[in-house]
């Protein structure tokens, strides 16, 4: 059975913060842990003076039986030291050099701690995402940086892809144009990718938050808005997983860029379906997210007899569509037709 201070150091390598009171006694109350229980006779006070003294008579002797000894000379000569070579020696020189090396080796493991940290934390909240939901401090640094790697990631992959379309186009040009047609893919890539990966974020970020504004609004009267933003971002460190995928599928994926001319009905289904598993694989980190949604839908609507949890549900997936819908309208419509200006003006 697990000691009660090795299920504290084990939630604080997971939550980077002691447990409260309240926890750690639910804890206890679901046998996560062992209580301790120490004995210790007392001592009378007779014994105590006479520990006292017996200290006290140590001591003396060891004082008495110190051997006094003279401060040693600041211009004592020392054997094979030169005075000209000290004078040379920029003071502190030295330990700048070694206070700096330490600095730089003490970021390092400060690094590695929270490196590790996170990665616990991280685990666990894939696994078990809904045994968490109740923490009572979550941890928000842990919880943006699950978000931001599940956007980045999901732009990621769409960026990756492109970037290697315009890399074998390079290579496709380069043995009938030479170096200008590579220069001028090169200009066109150096245009497009950095667009590409902006507006996908902004994309995945609509699509992955979208589920919020229903949310809102259903569980208004139950519980705060920031607390249930940081319970909603619980659930992606399991959406990042599929944004993971997605990432590594994109070095992968077909991408057959020498086959549009010779066969260009194979390349397009080729290509098609590199794009469509492309794009499946972060709708599933979506769907996680969706999955969520109906969790707190369920759990916070419970109890209302007014309305059925049918229609709850829908209420919930039609706000949600409507909030990707406007996303759409005035965020991602323009974008995209910017985009596709700007890359209509490269070629002319």
């Amino acid at each position: 059975m697990t000691s009660k201070r090795e299920w504290q150091e084990y939630f604080e390598l997971i939550n980077e913060r002691q447990p409260s009171e309240a926890e750690t006694t639910a804890a206890l109350e679901r046998g996560e842990f062992q209580a301790e229980e120490r004995h210790q006779e007392p001592q009378s006070p007779d014994r105590q003076n006479q520990s006292a003294s017996a200290d006290d008579v140590t001591y003396s002797r060891r004082q008495a039986r110190q051997p006094e000894t003279e401060p040693a000379s600041e211009n004592q000569a020392q054997p094979g030291f030169d005075s000209k070579q000290n004078d040379q020696v920029e003071p502190g020189q030295g330990q700048s050099t070694g206070h700096n090396a330490a600095a730089a080796n003490a970021s390092v493991e400060e690094f590695k701690k929270h490196a590790g940290n996170f990665f616990a934390w991280y685990k666990e909240r894939v696994l078990h995402p809904t045994q968490y939901l109740e923490d009572e401090k979550p941890n928000k640094p842990f919880l943006f940086t699950s978000l931001a790697l599940t956007l980045i990631l999901s732009a990621a992959s769409f960026w990756n892809i492109f970037r290697r379309f315009f890399t074998a186009g390079e290579s496709a040009v380069k043995s009938t144009f030479g170096s200008y047609g590579t220069s001028q893919v090169q200009r066109v890539a150096d245009k497009v990718l950095p667009s590409v990966f902006w507006n996908f974020l902004v994309i995945f970020a609509i699509l992955f938050l979208a589920a919020l504004a229903g949310l809102a609004i259903m569980t208004r009267n139950k519980v705060s808005f920031k607390d249930l933003f940081f319970k909603y971002l619980t659930w992606f460190p399991a959406a990042s997983l599929f944004a993971l995928a997605a990432f590594l599928y994109s070095f992968v994926a077909s991408v057959p860029v020498s086959q549009l001319q010779s066969n260009p009905g194979a390349a397009g289904s080729s290509l098609g379906t590199s794009l469509f598993i492309l794009t499946l694989l972060p709708l599933l980190g979506v769907g996680v997210t969706s999955l969520a949604a109906y969790y707190f839908i369920g759990k916070y609507q419970a109890q209302n007899e007014k309305f059925d949890y049918l229609w709850l549900q829908m209420f919930q997936i039609v706000v949600t569509a409507f909030v990707n819908y406007l996303g759409y309208v005035l965020i991602v419509s323009p974008m995209l037709k910017d985009f596709f200006s700007n890359l209509t003006s490269l070629f002319n």
